[in-house]
């Protein structure tokens, strides 16, 4: 599986929308060329503060903006995109986008940097030669070579010994000095791929294993085409253990996705080489293993005002160590637990518990969670009061934006941020100056018609990345990590309907995609502190 991070326009004009669309929006954008310079601005119908916009220029470079300025350093013709994403402001996991593309023609009267660049290949065996030219009669261009092996060359003509087949990858840059004051140097890089196909490689081992799964006890046979007895076989669990022999037995202890790899190694004749090595993985699925971590646990609160005094109880050994976790940000240790609430709402409270186990002397951490919602104060619920609010937040140079919503017009709106001070502030939208963290944000919606009020609060992360997607490319599983708390995910295809999803509760999770057929998907990730982003998956 190839994957790919972040939302961008695909091939044509339009994105596929998840869900079903709330934003029936008309989008266009106006552009200005000063010589090599465009200035983009991009206009909607009914414009709000929590659009996105994303542009792609069509050179392989993109922006983000309502308004953006690209400059293009060679002339031609390039197709401009403007792709406007929004949430859906009565279910935020519902995200619809809208795109429009147009040609940007640019002129090459002022282009210093018009660098039109070229080169060819031969390859006679291992020996393969390049030969780059250019647009310049006088012949003042520098020629760089980049090989995938991390070597380089200089020239318009350059040699390169392969000793392996396989397919490479060369990269020509073109540099060219330009006559202006400023002594500006223009460059133009441009690359191929190639395959060396008639060497005698020692190395071109096929690997390929086999297992059989019994219970939690996995046998594996490594197999493939022309095997060796000097070979060797390393083995990879999955679980930070490993094996040698062509033969290897696995016990598993706990159910999960496991990646085993099989790596081949032989020993070969060559002047630049001890030996050549091969590895293929498979991701294997064990669900009968024996629970060796059968902790039981469980824990009491008891709520006096605004203090929250908390219990665990579990079959853990008293050398356990256990864990507290609050939805506002605060986290204690030991088996009894308080803490003092700031603020009335509804609070999720979590335990673990970890012990040290040895089990058929095998020594591993065993652990259990459990969390419940807690009640703080009298929040007003919604069945005793009809109206509904949420809030939005953007991050920007100038601070973080926050901006709240409601069903009903005749609202005012009250902020709570619990920093250092507990700030608080009023409007329907807020500009606040947040250094990076976690934060609780409260916001209270009052309705003058109704004479009642609502509140929500959300954990708010800032100066924090979003989910990182790896590796690149992924063929059976795919790593999610993030530097602020994901709460659940969803995946979709070519559908409006979710083909998976789960609950994370973590900055961390992974996904078994193996069973997915080769195609376009997009991730929805969903955090604690109320955003989301939208992840491309290209899966092979």
């Amino acid at each position: 599986m190839l994957l790919f991070v972040g939302i961008h326009p695909v091939a044509g004009n339009h994105i596929p929308t998840i869900g079903a669309s709330p934003c029936d929006i008309d989008i266009d954008f106006d552009y200005e060329i000063q010589g090599t310079d465009v200035v983009f601005t991009a206009k909607t119908s009914d414009m709000q503060n929590t659009d996105i916009y994303r542009w792609d220029f069509g050179d392989n470079t993109r922006s983000e903006g309502l308004r953006t300025k690209k400059a293009f350093h060679h002339s031609g013709d390039y197709k401009v995109c403007l792709t406007v994403f929004r949430v859906d402001a009565d279910s935020e996991d519902r995200v619809c986008s809208k795109s429009i593309c147009k040609i940007v023609k640019i002129s090459g009267d002022d282009d210093p940097c018009d660098i039109r660049a070229a080169f060819k290949i031969d390859i006679s065996n291992g020996t393969v030669v390049f030969h780059a030219s250019s647009n310049n009669p006088q012949n003042t261009d520098r020629y760089i070579w980049e090989f995938d092996d991390n070597t380089r060359a200089s020239g318009a003509i350059t040699k390169k010994e392969y000793r392996k087949n396989g397919e490479y990858k060369v990269c020509l840059t073109v540099i060219r000095p330009t006559n202006d004051t400023d002594n500006q140097v223009c460059s133009n890089r441009i690359c191929q791929t190639f395959k060396i196909t008639d060497l005698d490689d020692p190395c071109d081992i096929i690997v390929d294993f086999k297992y059989e799964i019994t219970g939690g006890k996995v046998r594996f046979v490594a197999g493939g085409r022309d095997i060796q007895n000097t070979d060797q076989y390393i083995w990879e669990f999955g679980d930070g253990t490993r094996a040698k022999g062509i033969e290897a037995f696995k016990e598993y202890r706990k159910n999960g996705v496991y990646r085993v790899c099989l790596t081949v190694i032989r020993p070969v004749k060559d002047q630049d080489r001890l030996a050549c090595s091969k590895t293929i993985c498979k991701v294997i699925r064990i669900t009968d293993a024996p629970d060796d971590c059968n902790i039981k646990l469980d824990f009491k609160l008891d709520i006096s005002g605004d203090i929250l005094y908390g219990e665990a109880r579990s079959s853990a050994s008293s050398n356990a160590k256990y864990l507290w976790e609050i939805s506002d940000g605060t986290r204690g240790e030991g088996q009894a637990f308080k803490h003092q609430f700031r603020s009335n709402g509804i609070y999720k409270v979590c335990v673990t518990v970890i012990e040290r186990q040895t089990v058929t002397s095998i020594t591993q951490n065993c652990s259990a969670t459990v969390c419940k919602r807690v009640v703080i104060g009298d929040p007003i619920l919604e069945t005793d009061c009809p109206i509904k609010v949420d809030f939005q937040y953007t991050e920007g140079r100038g601070g973080v934006v926050f901006q709240g919503r409601s069903n009903e017009t005749d609202v005012e709106y009250f902020w709570e941020i619990n920093d250092a001070n507990t700030t608080r502030l009023t409007g329907s939208t807020i500009n606040v100056n947040l250094a990076p963290g976690t934060y609780t944000v409260c916001l209270i919606a009052v309705s003058k018609s109704h004479d009642c009020k609502q509140r929500i609060c959300k954990r708010v992360t800032i100066g924090k990345t979003d989910g990182r997607i790896s590796p690149v490319p992924a063929y059976d599983i795919i790593n999610v990590h993030s530097d602020k708390e994901i709460d659940s995910y969803k995946l979709f295809g070519a559908s409006q309907n979710p083909i998976h999803e789960g609950v994370v509760n973590s900055t961390a999770t992974t996904i078994d995609i193996s069973a997915l057929r080769t195609g376009v998907y997009y991730l929805l990730l969903f955090y604690a502190d109320g955003s989301t982003s939208i992840d491309k998956i290209i899966k092979l």
